[in-house]
């Protein structure tokens, strides 16, 4: 990758897609070794152009952390987030905003921008719950974790959003009504987006795939086997 390719990148926005069937599936494996294969920068990216030849069956969450449409709502850059939705409305079968329920204050404007946009331009939206580990103790791990990542002591406190852990569904609702409810983020507007989880995991078709191991396959395999032996 040269250094102009490096520039023209710039940050690496974050999709979730999920296979709305076998097609998508495959898609989605075609888009990651992509990815891991040619887009390699700090992190593995793949391009516009690329998703827009593999987007049939697969259905796309814009995230709101490091989610393109969602940091131009955050930032009142309305006609730039609307163009790029619909840039990927015309590339996936369906697509999502999400809104994140979570301990940190930082959602709560966010959520409500998002709302406001979704509403106008008649965008569904879904839950996300931000679960980073299963039990509410793991939290110690994944400062660890976050610390050695950054090439820190593992010993010193690592900034993290607090209580991470997987959740009930009562979990989520005690959070709502804590945290988020209010005149734009009401329990009709959380409900429907938390109804369409529901719908995004039924549209999902039930679908077998070959789980075989697969081995790459060489003529003459043994006998190149046995000179690389040799050879040391």
């Amino acid at each position: 990758m040269t250094a102009a390719e490096k520039v023209a990148i710039g940050v690496n926005w974050h999709l979730l897609l999920y296979a709305k069937n076998e097609e998508g599936y495959y898609n989605i494996i075609k888009i990651h070794n992509d990815a891991q294969l040619h887009g390699i920068y700090e992190h593995p990216r793949t391009t516009n152009k690329f998703l827009s030849e593999h987007g049939k069956g697969v259905v796309c969450v814009i995230p709101s952390v490091n989610g393109e449409v969602i940091n131009d709502i955050e930032n009142d850059r309305e006609k730039f987030a609307i163009v790029k939705y619909r840039g990927y409305k015309n590339i996936f079968e369906e697509v999502y905003l999400e809104l994140t329920i979570a301990e940190d204050d930082y959602y709560i404007e966010e959520n409500n921008k998002v709302i406001q946009f979704a509403h106008k331009y008649n965008i569904p939206l879904v839950i996300s719950i931000n679960s980073h580990y299963i039990n509410k103790d793991d939290e110690a791990a994944l400062k660890a974790l976050m610390s050695i990542k950054k090439g820190g002591d593992v010993r010193k406190e690592v900034n993290v959003c607090p209580n991470m852990s997987l959740k009930s569904t009562e979990e989520i609702y005690e959070l709502f009504e804590r945290k988020f409810k209010n005149d734009i983020f009401t329990i009709d507007v959380f409900e429907e987006a938390l109804n369409n989880n529901h719908k995004l995991a039924d549209s999902i078709d039930d679908f077998e795939l070959n789980t075989d191991i697969k081995m790459p396959k060489y003529p003459n395999a043994e006998e190149v086997l046995r000179q690389k032996a040799l050879e040391g």
